[in-house]
């Protein structure tokens, strides 16, 4: 609200003050600024608790003890979709599915809004497939574990191709950010870890050339 105040401010003040400070631009543009900032802080911090308490009510839904809360981790989309036994590829158990910034996890509905953890995969850690219809399975995608060598396999069935369109997208372009976010954090440590090293070879250099002076 102050941040609207201050630019309605600097439109219509642009006229020297009473003690010729100068213009109204040049007294609010900097409040302004620091304004914008200060707003877009809370704003964030605010967005971030609102995720976190979202999680941790997700997480009350929970038979028994199950901790899918980490810091950071937020609730991108839920749905229900119907898990396809690996057995026969016909039989459909319901699934309540939660997509996070990171993961994926999926459960078992219980009555009263309950749910019975099933599995957690690691975006970073998985692959989606396009499934291809065939008489026993149609508008089905999955959703492959490579954490481990075998290489686990989930299939997911929904109700419509623009249903399966949606979640194969919206599954890949997450773990595709999800990548480069983690690739940037890395590259980030690596031009870290390289100033430091500078500046320790720079001060060894220093000495040595401080030692060489002496003598």
């Amino acid at each position: 609200e102050y941040a609207v105040v201050l630019e309605v401010l600097i439109r219509t003040a642009d006229v020297a003050d009473a003690a010729g400070r100068g213009s109204g631009v040049e007294l609010l543009g900097p409040a302004y600024v620091e304004m914008a900032r200060a707003t877009a802080s809370v704003n964030q911090a605010y967005t971030v608790s609102l995720q976190e308490q979202e999680v941790k009510h997700m997480q009350s839904r929970f038979v028994g003890k199950v901790n899918t809360f980490q810091a950071g981790r937020r609730l991108l989309y839920s749905a229900k979709l119907f898990k396809v036994h690996a057995k026969d590829h016909q039989t459909k158990e319901q699934r309540v599915v939660h997509l996070f910034n990171d993961a994926l996890v999926y459960s078992i509905p219980r009555n009263g809004g309950r749910m019975q953890f099933r599995k957690c995969v690691g975006l970073l850690c998985c692959t989606v497939e396009d499934v291809e219809d065939t008489e026993l399975s149609v508008n089905c995608f999955d959703v492959v574990d490579e954490s481990s060598e075998s290489k686990s396999r989930t299939r997911f069935c929904v109700h419509s191709q623009e249903m399966k369109d949606f979640w194969v997208q919206l599954l890949r372009k997450q773990i595709q950010q999800l990548s480069l976010q983690q690739t940037a954090a890395v590259e980030r440590d690596v031009a870290k870890a390289g100033r430091r090293e500078s500046l320790r070879l720079a001060g060894g250099e220093g000495a040595l050339a401080g030692g060489a002076s002496s003598l």
